[in-house]
């Protein structure tokens, strides 16, 4: 039996074994009440590595165009090669990552964001979780997908649209490695497809 409860402005479903969010947010700003949703998911991420603050972070961002060469990208697995082969630049570090899509310049371009934990060298200080959430949080303009944009997008059986309409709701992600070195699975990613 289905049973509905209000939850920070939406109706959370109980079905059973599953509970899930009627009309999920598409973008973690939305509304007031999308933030507070996205951040509890990101602050349960966030808490698995026991984190001690105040820590320092250095960031870095690959950002990747839209273009004949780079399509390859814009699709799950392209996504997590394009992530592997920037695995060596975070290998024995604290690192977890966000992935922000958006237009430049009415140029679709996706950014994958590396926060990486470095006590010495970091220069970007976060004293809470709270502060760390806040600092990684992504404001996203709205109505970027327009009809025309994702028309365009359609058009291009190489786009995956579905993976590109999602990524905002991707919360973050850690990268974790096995004891070769090999980079472990991305659950919140696989999780959406």
């Amino acid at each position: 039996m289905k049973k509905i409860i209000k939850l920070n402005g939406y109706n959370v479903v109980e079905d059973g074994s599953e509970c899930y969010i009627e009309n999920f947010p598409d973008f973690p700003n939305q509304k007031k009440n999308s933030k507070i949703i996205f951040q509890s998911f990101e602050r349960n991420i966030l808490n698995e590595k026991r984190i001690h603050f105040p820590i320092k972070l250095i960031k870095t961002e690959q950002v990747v165009r839209l273009s004949k060469e780079t399509e390859k990208y814009f699709s799950v697995s392209g996504l997590i090669n394009f992530i592997q082969n920037e695995k060596r630049l975070f290998t024995n570090t604290e690192t977890f990552f966000k992935l922000k899509i958006s237009y430049y310049k009415n140029d679709l371009e996706l950014k994958v964001i590396y926060y990486t934990i470095d006590n010495e060298r970091g220069l970007t200080i976060c004293d809470s979780l709270n502060d760390l959430l806040d600092l990684i949080f992504i404001n996203y303009k709205l109505k970027q997908f327009t009809k025309k944009r994702v028309e365009v997008l359609n058009n291009n059986k190489n786009i995956d649209v579905d993976l590109i309409r999602q990524i905002p709701v991707i919360p973050v992600q850690w990268l974790d490695y096995d004891e070769n070195g090999n980079l472990l699975d991305f659950p919140n990613i696989n999780l959406l497809f």
